[in-house]
């Protein structure tokens, strides 16, 4: 029996200024959510949760400079908004950290 896609999909890209940001935050994303099953390889993150998965990818863009692409999919659409809004949280305590 073949299993059904998952409803809801919310993909988002955000700049980032270096690949050591991105790091930082794949970092912090595997701490917030080290209860759920994880998988890391070199080019990011994707991370299970009850009903969906999400997961951060890093590609360079046409300037050279460093993306962050979330890709969020889910049974809910309120728990999409749900993970996306703690993802955001995350990076934006990312680039507030000072080092």
């Amino acid at each position: 029996m073949p299993t059904k896609p998952f409803r809801f999909q919310i993909e988002e890209i955000i700049p980032l200024k270096d690949k050591v940001v991105f790091n930082q935050f794949v970092n912090w994303v595997t701490g917030e959510f080290d209860l759920f099953l994880q998988d890391e390889d070199a080019n990011g993150l994707k991370v299970y949760f009850p009903n969906g998965w999400f997961s951060i990818g890093c590609s360079k863009n046409k300037d050279l400079a460093f993306d962050a692409a979330i890709k969020i999919e889910a049974k809910s659409e309120v728990v999409c908004h749900e993970k996306k809004h703690q993802l955001m949280q995350i990076y934006m305590q990312v680039c507030n950290y000072k080092r």
